[in-house]
């Protein structure tokens, strides 16, 4: 029986872990506002952001064929995607509301605050690099179990063809921003 030196041993191992792909990590990022609207003397937090446990994972999801899913090993979500998504509406809605009326998930909430719920059913992209956003969202009154107002959202964007997954990560971002236009328009009304 031979015994491999420890120096061998870390050769080896070195060796297999450079021929490994480097995984690459993405973030969603919030977006512009087209239009900043008046929102009549709410005060806010998203409350919740629930996603599908196919997209609990810090491996990025792409649809490669119907029924069939891609889950990558290489290009990671660089944080939990509810946890992200749920940071970028705030910061898109806060881009697109009177400075006042979001308030951050951490915070304590003042009474009177309103919350949001956003239900994700589908925030994936397709085989033709088509990202889509699909659920609802819901607003309560505090302490209510019964929303005040709920809405369903389906969007689509395109991710740039030679994006990849930054593609992917770039149109996710585009959809949030778009969410939070509809959210901002609606509560303006």
């Amino acid at each position: 029986m031979r015994v491999l030196s420890p120096s061998l041993v870390l050769a080896l191992l070195l060796a297999s872990c450079a021929s490994s792909p480097r995984s690459r990590f993405y973030t969603l990022d919030p977006v512009p506002p087209r239009v900043q609207r008046p929102a009549p003397g709410l005060m806010l937090q998203v409350a919740a952001v629930h996603i599908p446990e196919v997209l609990q994972r810090q491996e990025m999801v792409r649809e490669s064929a119907p029924e069939t899913l891609h889950l990558s090993d290489r290009n990671r979500w660089g944080a939990p995607l509810a946890g992200m998504i749920q940071r970028v509406l705030e910061q898109d809605l806060a881009a697109r509301l009177p400075a006042s009326t979001m308030l951050s998930p951490g915070s304590l909430p003042p009474a009177g605050t309103q919350v949001l719920v956003i239900d994700v059913l589908r925030f994936d992209a397709g085989p033709s690099g088509n990202v889509r956003l699909e659920g609802s969202w819901a607003q309560f009154a505090p302490g209510s179990g019964k929303p005040l107002l709920m809405q369903r959202v389906q969007l689509a964007a395109q991710a740039h063809p030679v994006g990849g997954s930054r593609g992917q990560a770039a149109a996710m971002s585009r959809l949030l921003g778009r969410l939070a236009d509809r959210i901002a328009a609606t509560l303006a009304r």
